[in-house]
């Protein structure tokens, strides 16, 4: 069905799954007919059950869509907001299982999940601390109450905005909205292995490579801001310092060299 639908720029396949996207009523119609003539042609045939038409919001993959942009369904929101405190590893998995599913609509999920991500190892006791509780009953907030993530706009300016703490970076992909800017995206990460011993401004630069590394799609071929906390990293590019670069971050500096980008630098108390 893919093939047949391909070319369409309204139309979305994923397997049997159908999503139809037009910006007027007119050009839905025109959409419609278009797709019922290719079924009738080919023999395709439509669950009468399960076709939906002219939804200003549905969800579709495990997610609710709507003019405004991408959130997490009200299935999940009351899943995670009705979740048991876990009492084992085995619950424990579960719920992360589910958190990390929408983790994309929550600014630095995994720096706030990390003791969480820690606890389900077999090498240290299952002990359900007052720190656990407390990262429970916060990520469980901020899933339940996150807005969602705009759409991307190609004909806006985009800024990445990252950071770094000891144990995991982040990125946040803003676009202007008025005088505002509105988060399109989020990235997080936990660090792991000799990245954790790292220095700072090495991890702030893990941050960058990592999180424009998460939102390449958007960021390839377009030219945006890049905002930093750490200032030494603006002076990163300049020839004499790309000597202090050992060989992994050699390969980053290579690998950022395909963007093009402003670096800014924001303090870390900075509001954005």
């Amino acid at each position: 069905m893919s093939e047949l639908f391909a070319d369409h720029p309204s139309i979305f396949i994923y397997l049997d799954d159908c999503l139809v996207i037009d910006v007027t009523f007119e050009e839905h119609m025109k959409t419609l007919e278009f797709i019922f003539k290719t079924c009738l042609e080919y023999g395709i045939l439509m669950s009468s059950k399960k076709v939906k038409f002219c939804r200003a919001e549905f969800d579709f993959l495990g997610h609710k869509i709507n003019s405004a942009g991408i959130s997490a369904t009200n299935k999940h929101i009351e899943a995670i907001k009705n979740f048991p405190v876990p009492k084992d590893r085995t619950s424990l998995k579960q719920f992360l299982g589910l958190a990390n599913f929408n983790l994309k609509f929550v600014k630095n999920g995994s720096k706030t999940m990390s003791p969480l991500y820690k606890l389900t190892s077999k090498k240290i006791p299952f002990e359900w601390t007052d720190l656990h509780q407390t990262l429970f009953e916060e990520i469980v907030e901020q899933l339940a109450t996150s807005p969602g993530i705009a759409h991307f706009d190609k004909e806006k300016p985009v800024t990445l905005v990252t950071d770094a703490s000891g144990h995991a970076v982040g990125g946040t992909l803003y676009q202007e909205n008025g005088s505002d800017l509105v988060p399109i995206g989020y990235f997080s990460r936990e660090l792991s292995g000799p990245d954790l011993r790292r220095s700072m401004r090495q991890k702030e630069l893990l941050a960058v490579a990592y999180a424009v590394k998460s939102f390449e799609y958007y960021l390839i071929g377009a030219e945006f801001n890049l905002v930093v906390d750490h200032k030494s990293l603006i002076y990163l590019f300049k020839e004499k310092r790309r000597k202090e670069l050992d060989v992994k971050f050699t390969n980053i500096y290579h690998y950022l060299l395909k963007f093009t980008f402003n670096i800014l630098h924001r303090p870390g108390d900075s509001p954005i």
